[in-house]
């Protein structure tokens, strides 16, 4: 596993995620200067895939240190952000879909108490 380039986990865990018009123009500027269909978007100095251990040692721990912030895992970071989608009474199967969930039961069990504990706060 160590060193491999891998697909997603399962077919559900391929879905497309909104993005908006300055990061969709960023990436095609990225994309036309790639050379191979192949070629990877995110590269490290080499031109090698970036590795994923890497990146949460060294660029993710490094900024929350300095921001100030208490060490948490990137993966950790969706949950953030269905709470904050919820309590910002988006569509719960817009937020759903997101998450990759094949329906909304798995979101209002994960994340609807927390939702209303923020809320009510």
């Amino acid at each position: 596993m160590n060193d491999e380039i891998t697909d997603v986990k399962n077919p559900k865990s391929r879905r497309d995620l909104p993005i908006n018009d300055i990061l969709s123009s960023s990436l095609e500027r990225i994309t036309a200067r790639l050379t191979e269909p192949d070629d990877f978007l995110f590269t490290n100095d080499d031109g090698d895939p970036l590795d994923t251990r890497y990146i949460g040692k060294q660029v993710w721990h490094l900024t929350l240190k300095c921001a100030g912030l208490k060490t948490r895992r990137p993966y950790e970071t969706r949950h953030t952000a269905a709470v904050l989608h919820l309590a910002a009474h988006e569509n719960p199967l817009y937020v759903s879909q997101l998450l990759g969930h094949s329906n909304t039961c798995l979101l209002f069990e994960i994340y609807a108490p927390y939702c209303i504990q923020r809320c009510t706060q």
